[in-house]
């Protein structure tokens, strides 16, 4: 009998013991292979109330794998997965509403720690061997410690301070936007901050808003707004080595206003979303010219271009993401620079707009 109840002891035990480690690791896989060399898609989802999600596309096989967070750490990823970004072997993935970001293993997407007690982030960079956050609200940047495991100090900044991009190894520029009520924009700022010792070292001051910015070799590419006016949207170059603003151009297009801006070193162009998505020439190896603008891709009913991106390890393509309405899941379109056309569609999430080609 005493054997029996030992018996008896010892099967509860091993399965108390089972349910604890499926709870802390699942053992749920959606990878049949590493996901170096694909391309990570991050998926908002309904602002507020929607889960965000990341979807995994290969482009060897053409497959897409959806929701490969939640397959891959048993959880979703939480409200509005705002932007990604690759340093050394880990993947971040910043969640705005849910006020953190998840450290990710760059092979398999599995969740390697939590950075949380943030307010409301919005992009991580690394300069210098630091990272850094910038915040929608918080009136700061965050730094974090050498162990990226939490914010160890903040560097004071005034307004919503959105993209940040390193310069050199020791500066960083900090995207500044000033917030007057709810809808209002005053100006904005470009800050250059020192890495090393986290001040801020210089500021220019832009009129208008940016509403998104683009780092080219030394020049940063910037898309402004006058949300007061029917003027067209302005594009901005600014040589990040002088901290000046080289040359400027209008950006055209009568509906909307410029959400998003990428540059092609093969085409010597640059694309803007703004309703449909633009095709403006210019060369960074020229930067004081800008070309006119045109329509590359009209907008047809049920699309809602939203976000794009090209990368150099696929020089004739540029990828659109396609919300849709905003509420069901979108598309990633796979435009051939070459032929003029989209060659694929990927489906995705809702509200597909981050974009980081796995390394």
């Amino acid at each position: 009998m005493k054997n029996l109840i030992l018996f008896v002891w010892g099967l509860v035990l091993i399965g108390f013991t089972s349910c604890n480690s499926n709870d802390k690791e699942p053992t749920t896989n959606c990878l049949t292979e590493k996901a170096v060399s694909k391309l990570l898609i991050g998926n908002e989802g309904n602002f507020n109330w929607g889960i965000g999600t990341l979807s995994l596309y290969d482009s060897v096989s053409q497959a897409t794998v959806n929701d490969v967070f939640a397959c891959q750490n048993g959880e979703p990823a939480g409200n509005v997965v705002h932007s990604l970004y690759q340093y050394e072997d880990e993947i971040f993935v910043v969640v705005n509403n849910s006020r953190k970001v998840e450290v990710l293993n760059n092979e398999t997407l599995k969740r390697k720690r939590t950075i949380t007690n943030l307010n409301s982030p919005r992009h991580i960079i690394n300069v210098g061997n630091k990272l850094f956050i910038s915040d929608l609200y918080n009136n700061r940047i965050s730094v974090l410690g050498s162990s990226a495991t939490h914010v160890e100090r903040q560097i004071p900044v005034y307004g919503w301070v959105e993209k940040l991009f390193p310069f050199s190894n020791n500066k960083l520029l900090a995207i500044r936007t000033f917030r007057m009520g709810v809808s209002v924009f005053a100006l904005s700022v470009i800050l250059s901050i020192n890495a090393e010792n986290e001040v801020v070292t210089d500021s220019l001051l832009v009129p208008n808003a940016i509403t998104d910015t683009h780092l080219e070799g030394n020049y940063l590419l910037i898309s402004t707004t006058d949300y007061n006016s029917t003027a067209n949207d302005s594009l901005l170059i600014m040589d990040i080595t002088t901290n000046k603003i080289i040359t400027r151009a209008s950006l055209s297009g009568t509906k909307g206003r410029v959400r998003r801006i990428t540059y092609s070193a093969q085409t010597k162009s640059i694309y803007y979303v703004k309703y449909d998505v633009h095709k403006i020439g210019w060369d960074a190896e020229n930067p004081t010219i800008i070309g006119e603008s045109s329509i590359l891709l009209a907008k047809q009913q049920g699309q809602e271009f939203y976000s794009l991106a090209c990368f150099n390890n696929q020089a004739n393509t540029l990828y659109i993401a396609d919300a849709k309405n905003y509420t069901s899941n979108g598309e990633l379109l796979i435009y051939n620079l070459n032929q003029g056309k989209v060659i694929k569609e990927i489906p995705t999430g809702i509200i597909p707009s981050s974009l980081l080609w796995i390394k």
